[in-house]
């Protein structure tokens, strides 16, 4: 529709005489601010497949009645959220280095234990006695989601005036800023250098062997894969993890640096490597750079390990109710001392590190 005046018209079955009737804002207004709304709606009903950006809603029978406006017109605001939402790829690169998404229908805090591992199997002499193995040690790490939100308001100026493309408009801007939220919540874990539950200490420290301060080069991010791998198990000397560096976090301040890194055939020039040698970085270590543009520091970059679909611990999000996108419900209050009508967003969610040997920080300041 080009107006909320038609749409209101054409919906309730009035004829189109009465778009042009003194009482039909006043009418709308009331029904949209007193109708039943859509604080019933879940979305959950609906089929998601973000990695193919696939939204779709089952279609229902329903009864058309001049009451049901305010719910139609609540939904399809809260489609066009959702939409919107799902179809913006630009904040999606936070699921590639998480690896555990969990659906949370409480407040409560949620408990991780790393389980530590053994060493490798002790020698046992000829007729000797078989010793018990030590227990391995375990680091807990806890979160909790929080909600986010705030107030939508349409007014009966902007009723009367049709401005029904103000809304789209309003609507993406909050779903851009809903979807950034979730994706800095997940990446500030590593930017903010975030502290480690199972220590209380930093992610990137010296006591985890995972951080240097060197410049990002060839030969530094060849040091950091190596160290990734050579981490070892939690309570043992022996077992290495061999966990493979992935994803390449940097600046844009470090876009051309790694682009020479990632995309040349051969390996970027340095003491240590020839002209003729295959780059290493994209054809063995396979590594996927990922550019946050609201990084700060112009200098610092950071390694994450391939999560292999959960089985490497690297972070792990929590979603209310296992919904990623975030919901929308309109005001009951009365409003009698304004002319609006409120919609409330709420996005709720929490993250938080799961094991520290999953990460590599170039903290160069």
């Amino acid at each position: 529709f080009r107006s909320i005046k038609e749409a209101y018209v054409r919906f309730t079955g009035r004829s189109m005489e009465d778009y042009f009737s003194p009482t039909i804002v006043p009418d709308i207004f009331s029904e949209l601010r007193e109708g039943s709304g859509f604080s019933s709606l879940r979305m959950n009903e609906a089929y998601h497949d973000y990695s193919k950006g696939v939204f779709e809603t089952p279609l229902r029978e329903a009864s058309i009645l001049s009451t049901s406006f305010s719910t139609a017109f609540g939904t399809a605001i809260h489609l066009a959220l959702t939409k919107q939402y799902v179809e913006e790829e630009a904040y999606n690169d936070w699921r590639k280095i998480v690896s555990k998404i969990t659906s949370k229908s409480d407040f409560l805090t949620e408990t991780r234990s790393i389980v530590g591992g053994y060493n490798v199997l002790p020698a046992v002499a000829e007729e000797g006695t078989y010793q018990p193995f030590a227990v391995p040690t375990e680091e807990n790490v806890t979160y909790t989601v929080s909600k986010k939100g705030g107030l939508l308001t349409i007014s009966m100026e902007a009723i009367a005036n049709d401005r029904i493309g103000v809304i789209p408009e309003r609507l993406q801007k909050l779903a851009i800023g809903a979807k950034v939220g979730l994706y800095q919540t997940v990446i500030d874990l590593i930017k903010s250098n975030a502290t480690y539950d199972g220590d209380s200490v930093a992610l990137f420290h010296a006591d985890h062997s995972n951080t240097g301060t060197t410049a990002l080069s060839a030969a530094q991010l060849q040091i950091a894969l190596r160290n990734m791998r050579e981490q070892k198990v939690k309570s043992s000397s022996d077992v290495m993890m061999l966990r493979q560096g992935k994803y390449l976090l940097y600046p844009n301040e470090l876009e051309d640096v790694v682009a020479r890194l990632l995309m040349s055939p051969v390996m970027v020039q340095a003491s240590s490597f020839n002209a003729t040698e295959p780059n290493l970085f994209t054809l063995r270590y396979r590594l996927e750079g990922i550019m946050c543009d609201y990084f700060t520091d112009a200098n610092n970059w950071y390694v994450v390990a391939d999560p292999k679909g959960g089985l490497v611990p690297t972070i792990e999000v929590g979603l209310w109710q296992g919904r990623e996108e975030p919901e929308m419900e309109i005001s009951r209050e009365a409003g009698f001392t304004t002319d609006v009508i409120t919609y409330k967003m709420r996005h709720i969610y929490g993250a938080d590190l799961l094991d520290y040997r999953s990460f590599w920080g170039g903290i160069v300041g």
